[in-house]
């Protein structure tokens, strides 16, 4: 009787092959990827006087661990997005985020093949006998449609046939189908009993590793992998739709696989970090092998003493138990899922390539687990009943059986490399693609005649081609290695692999706290519901497997019986849905990686749709990619630090050829700071001091807080300490804030005493009801225990520990940026010369804009310890001039600030350099934004010209969207999508309606009760009591389009938990 998993030991065996592999490439690599040290302790001494902050924060802030086009820290990125503690104008919350740097590896270049040229290595080395090259042939063609029961009947009487011409009949046939035909097969031989046992039936092995790459598909759309494949530049939207889809095989493949390694080197850092002794233990035995792969000699054996070191370390359960100690992180269990996925598809291809029986029947049943649990019905329903099959042959056809355990279940048509074996239907696919030639039977099928000579004639054709390539040389049946068995290839995936490793090492896959799982790339966290049901796909799939085998395969239940789908949840049931008007019904669109390919199709194909038109109107997406992340939310700003250095060194650029004059004096110059006042972003130093220290309960940290701030504002003859208002509601800064928390699940808040404890940093500041408290609990600690002259602002009034102090009176302003403006140009009046403490671009640009305000030797007092420094303001307002420096901020909000999101694929640096080459028209449109309720018609149209011109080639012009979109439509390649072309003119208009209500708040700095604008009004509007982004009042396509567009999940189920419409 049939029993799952009586060859698991065999499947086990296997995949120690391929960890041995991945072990010695991750230890090899140039650079690896680990977790940094949170141990390092070593003291130093901050400019402005705090001592004892450990280390870290200084080699984050000064020398990065990760360039910053591979990891994207940089010091405006918020804390939920970066998790780092570096000084930021998003206040981080905590050191211990910091997850991973780069470390040498031991080799000076990767010298370990990719997966296939090592195996054919390995087993090149390993085998003793010759290869036999099968002969595949063309079969005659019949003109008639495939799954037709009389097509099939005749197919197998005619393979019978030449069965008995070529082997006498003394041999069983065996012949291989796709899914669809096979199942149809297996009935035949149920209802006919004269067709029992007369030929084996098998499904095609490459049929199924599609399959298997639709499961994987499955588990990674929606999840930020896919994301990340195009964010790395592995490959464009469309083909990243392929390979979620299984239409484009090698593709697929080499993604997973270049993936799997990936997302070793973060498992294997991860776990090295904690046990380094092991690391150690391999590294001679990976060197070895490296120079065996280098020569091509004595592989095998160094394989073979790298596996017995893997044992004797016990690796594997070591790697198990590291598993078990991360049970409680759902993204790390997640991608391990993953992982073991892709080891179990690439099992499949090894006992492919290898010829391997055991490991064959073994893989699949491992594939039979992924698909019961993403519900491939057919496969989940014929590949046990198959696998229970082919265990009979060992009694009831003992020569078949033998014949399959020495390879011949697969075939060999190319030459004597080993591991280039391939499944009978691949080999008959490759055998296809000369059969058709270039058209096939494109323009015939109106023809009978005609296509009845092509069936009759194109096998013969077909033949005469193949062994005139033959005669000619072009075969390649003299290769004596494997074709990937070289460097280029090599470096092409090691290429490939550390663009990825760029990508997601920020992600802290193996490294992150958060118990909940979300987007790697958007942070989105899912809904606990769907969390649960994407962790349980191992078990919901083996269970269902179990049942399975149980009830139809040992049982009595009837094999063909209707099966029943598993109720499962994917990452895509959390993806943001549009409702449409179409006649008389209301459609639902889901933004899936095929929802625009599949519009764009009926677009083309409807003669009503000038594509022109549509192309330059229509978004034909839910999102846009420029503009917002998947889920709708905007793209956060992380690169606004490049912005500070464009604008210190924008003096001595347009200074005269004498002397430059330099905008950034060195702090320590300053001795004595007698009638000068120090301005500081108040949770901003809370952010500091939790970044690097840990503290049991509020009175720790109100002691460390006012002993920096003392040390900070020592030299200073007044200092004022500015907090943010936490107590407005709904507003856009509270959803800033939540999105850099990264879930919209409420938080809990505290009440803010000296016997408060905190046990984690950031939970602990996740909640606006806890800042409020701390606000203004650190407000009075500061006034009753400060020894030098103190100002605190919070939103419920004014304190000083000097009773002569008469300044403004509470402001209802709720950013301490804007805030911190009003009291630096009131300082200003009174005689003071002001420094304003913040590492913020958003405070750079509002304080330049009220330089003349603030005096001449007004600055802003930026970077940290020996990198501390001044920049003063009024140099860096006359090199911009009046006209710029007063829109500088208004620019900010348009391209790229926290609320307003960051304009996909430009940074800040080239925006900012398009800005100062802009004219005076262009210059005063941006410098509207902001003054009156809404933009006017002239201000949208030069912000419209001015994004337009940000995607513009050299010398190219093109100030209207839609020109712009088909312009760059038609130049980009077959396989891009609309996605990538820049935004509407309806997108750029909610955009600019977004920019303006930021710029209105930014307008009334120097306002002490503001009139704030209505978000619901600007670009903004409301889902589940949250605000996210309007993309575009124009629908999405064309209402000739969303007509056609029907539902395909069941609508006739009311209950059905995720309605996806598409095409």
């Amino acid at each position: 009787m049939y029993k799952v998993g009586f060859h698991e030991g065999h499947f086990e065996n296997a995949l120690k092959n391929d960890m041995a592999w991945m072990v010695a490439r991750y230890l090899h690599r140039p650079s690896q990827c680990i977790p940094s040290s949170e141990s390092k302790q070593s003291q130093i001494t901050d400019m402005s006087g705090m001592t004892n902050i450990p280390a870290d924060i200084i080699a984050i802030n000064d020398s990065p661990l990760l360039p910053d086009s591979a990891c994207g820290l940089n010091s405006d990125m918020s804390a939920a997005e970066a998790q780092t503690p570096v000084h930021n104008d998003s206040h981080p919350t905590n050191a211990a985020e910091i997850d991973t740097q780069l470390v040498p590896g031991i080799g000076a270049y990767q010298q370990i093949p990719v997966w296939s040229a090592y195996n054919s290595l390995l087993n090149m080395q390993s085998q003793h006998t010759s290869v036999i090259i099968d002969k595949a042939y063309a079969l005659p063609i019949i003109n008639a449609p495939a799954h037709e029961w009389s097509t099939l009947v005749t197919t197998l009487d005619q393979l019978s046939r030449l069965n008995e011409l070529v082997s006498g009949g003394d041999k069983k046939l065996v012949v291989t189908f796709d899914m669809d035909l096979y199942k149809r097969v297996i009935k035949l031989e149920y209802l006919d009993s004269q067709y029992k046992n007369k030929w084996m039936v098998c499904p095609g092995a490459f049929h199924t590793s599609l399959c298997a790459l639709r499961c994987l598909g499955r588990t990674v759309e929606g999840s930020g992998l896919d994301e990340a494949w195009v964010e790395a530049d592995l490959y464009s939207s469309v083909t990243v739709n392929q390979i979620i889809n299984g239409n484009h095989y090698s593709r697929a493949i080499e993604a997973h696989e270049i993936t799997l390694q990936a997302m070793f080197d973060l498992w294997l850092g991860t776990f090295f970090s904690e046990q380094p002794a092991v690391r150690t233990a391999l590294e001679g035995d990976v060197q070895r092998l490296a120079i065996a792969c280098e020569s091509k000699q004595a592989v095998y054996e160094a394989h073979m003493a790298l596996l017995v070191t893997l044992e004797s370390l016990n690796l594997n359960k070591q790697l198990a138990d590291f598993d078990v100690r991360h049970s409680a992180q759902p993204v790390f269990q997640w991608a391990r899922i993953y992982m073991r996925q892709v080891m179990t598809l690439l099992q499949f291809q090894r006992a492919t390539r290898q010829g391997d029986w055991f490991l064959h029947l073994s893989s699949l049943e491992k594939l039979c687990i992924y698909f019961f649990a993403y519900n491939r019905l057919d496969y989940a329903q014929n590949i046990p009943e198959y696998v229970a099959r082919m265990y009979e042959l060992q009694t009831t056809d003992p020569d078949t059986w033998h014949e399959f355990l020495s390879g011949e279940f697969t075939v060999n048509t190319g030459n004597q490399i080993p591991f280039t074996r391939l499944g009978v239907d691949q080999a008959q696919e490759q055998g296809n693609k000369t059969l058709k030639g270039q058209g096939a039977i494109n323009g015939i099928t109106q023809s009978p005649a005609t296509l009845l000579k092509f069936c009759m004639c194109a096998p013969e054709l077909a033949r005469i081609a193949n062994e005139t390539e033959a005669m000619a040389g072009m075969a390649q049946l003299n290769r004596t290695e494997h074709h990937c068995l070289n460097q280029s290839t090599v470096r092409r995936q090691e290429r490939a692999i550390r663009n990825l490793l760029g990508v997601l090492t920020p992600c802290n896959i193996f490294t992150s706290k958060e118990p909940q799982l979300f987007n790697l790339m958007t942070k989105e966290v899912l809904p606990k519901p769907i969390e649960e049901s994407i962790l349980a796909t191992e078990i919901r799939g083996s269970s269902a497997m179990k049942k399975f085998v149980a009830e139809r395969i040992s049982g009595d239940t009837n094999l063909w019986d209707r099966m029943t789908k598993c109720k499962a949840l994917l990452w895509n049931s959390s993806i943001k849905p549009i409702k449409l008007q179409a006649k008389s019904e209301v459609l639902t669109l889901r933004a899936t990686t095929g929802l625009m390919s599949r519009l764009l199709i009926v677009a083309r194909s409807s003669r009503e749709v000038d594509m022109e038109e549509v192309i330059g109107k229509y978004e034909f997406s839910t999102t846009n990619r420029t503009l917002m992340k998947p889920d709708g939310s905007v793209h956060p700003t992380l690169d606004k630090s490049k912005v500070i250095t464009v604008l210190e060194n924008l003096p001595c650029k347009t200074s005269e050829m004498g002397a430059a004059e330099s905008s950034t004096e060195e702090h320590t110059q300053y001795t004595t700071n007698s009638n000068m006042c120090l301005i500081v972003d108040g949770m901003a130093v809370v952010q500091e001091l939790m970044a690097v220290k840990s503290f049991e309960n509020c009175k720790t940290l109100s002691d460390a807080y006012v002993a920096l701030i003392h040390a900070k504002a020592r030299k200073y003859d007044v200092t004022r300490v500015v907090f943010d208002n936490y107590s407005i509601e709904g507003s856009l800064k509270e959803a800033t804030r939540e999105r850099r928390r990264g879930t919209k699940k409420p938080v809990i808040g505290y009440k803010v005493y000296d016997t408060t404890k905190i046990k984690d940093a950031k939970s602990f500041l996740g909640s606006t009801i806890t800042k409020d408290s701390l606000t203004l609990y650190l407000a009075q600690k500061l006034v009753d225990n400060a020894q030098v002259r103190i100002i605190t602002v919070t939103h419920q009034g004014i304190m000083s520990n000097r009773a002569e102090d008469m300044i403004i009176g509470a402001s209802s302003q709720e950013e301490a940026d804007t805030l911190m403006i009003l009291h630096a140009v009131d300082a200003a009046k009174s005689g003071l010369t002001v420094h304003i403490y913040s590492q913020d671009t958003d405070v750079l640009l509002l304080a330049l804009r009220r330089a003349p305000l603030l005096g001449e030797k007004a600055a802003m007092l930026m970077g940290t310890s020996d990198r501390r420094r001044l920049v003063l303001l009024q140099p860096i307002y006359d090199a911009l001039g009046e006209d710029k420096a007063n829109a500088l901020c208004k620019w900010h909000s348009l391209t790229g600030c926290d609320t307003s999101g960051h304009i996909r694929g430009k940074s800040k640096k080239a925006c900012l350099e398009a800005f100062l080459k802009a004219d005076s028209s262009i210059v005063a449109s941006i410098s509207a934004l902001g003054i009156g309720s809404e933009p006017s018609n002239d201000t949208v149209e030069g912000c419209i010209s001015f994004l337009c011109s940000l995607f513009c080639k050299k010398g190219v012009n093109i100030t209207q969207p839609d020109i712009l979109r088909w312009t760059l439509f038609k130049q980009q390649g077959i396989d891009k999508g609309v996605e990538l072309l820049p935004p509407t003119f309806g997108a750029w208009t909610q955009h600019i309606r977004r920019a303006h209500c930021q710029s209105a708040i930014w307008e009334q700095d120097l306002i002490l009760h503001p009139i704030v604008p209505d978000p619901l009004k600007l670009g903004w509007i409301k889902e589940d009591n949250h605000l996210v982004p309007m993309l575009s009042k124009v629908d999405p396509a064309p209402t000739a389009v969303i007509e056609l567009v029907r539902c395909r999940c069941g609508a006739s189920n009311p209950n059905a938990m995720n309605k996806e419409f598409s095409v």
